[in-house]
């Protein structure tokens, strides 16, 4: 795992001007609370390095436990990514996921530099988000036009967990 100092740079690389203060306002948290958690030159662990240290510790002694709630993490967080406005078709994005999977085995076979292997990946796994967000998307839109409550991060992870269909 990086260093505290290295994953807070990373994180605080990600910020555009103005995001502290807009991220404060939609969480009801003062400004220098996010200018704290959000410096990486501040000694103190920010919330985002504590819950992914938390995550690796969590995995290495129950990687199950630990894949069910990052599991749940992102079927929190997963929505909130889509663009406004953005609706994910299910079927489109089970195909992109199947481009993606074949760029990778492209790039395998083709015996790629491991670089360009390994960004193939990550660009299946971002597809391979997208994928559960289609799905979590389409469940509660069902869910919704039949009255049923929608999908809860608890019972996604559930389903995910043990199998289980809605």
């Amino acid at each position: 795992m990086l260093s505290q100092h290295e994953f807070e740079f990373a994180i605080y690389q990600c910020l555009a001007y103005g995001d502290e203060t807009r991220i404060a306002a939609a969480s009801g948290k003062s400004v220098s609370y996010y200018s704290q958690q959000l410096n990486p030159d501040d000694p103190r662990e920010s919330i985002f390095f504590r819950a992914a240290a938390d995550f690796v510790n969590w995995a290495s002694v129950n990687k199950a436990a630990a894949r069910k709630a990052f599991n749940v993490f992102c079927a929190v967080v997963t929505p909130s990514l889509a663009e406004r406005g953005e609706c994910l078709c299910l079927e489109v994005e089970h195909a992109k996921g199947v481009k993606e999977d074949a760029d990778v085995a492209i790039a395998v076979m083709l015996d790629k530099p491991l670089y360009e292997q390994l960004s193939e990946v990550n660009e299946a796994i971002t597809q391979k988000e997208r994928q559960k967000a289609a799905i979590i998307e389409a469940i509660n839109a069902e869910k919704d036009g039949n009255g049923s409550s929608r999908f809860s991060p608890r019972e996604f992870a559930a389903a995910s967990v043990n199998g289980r269909r809605r």
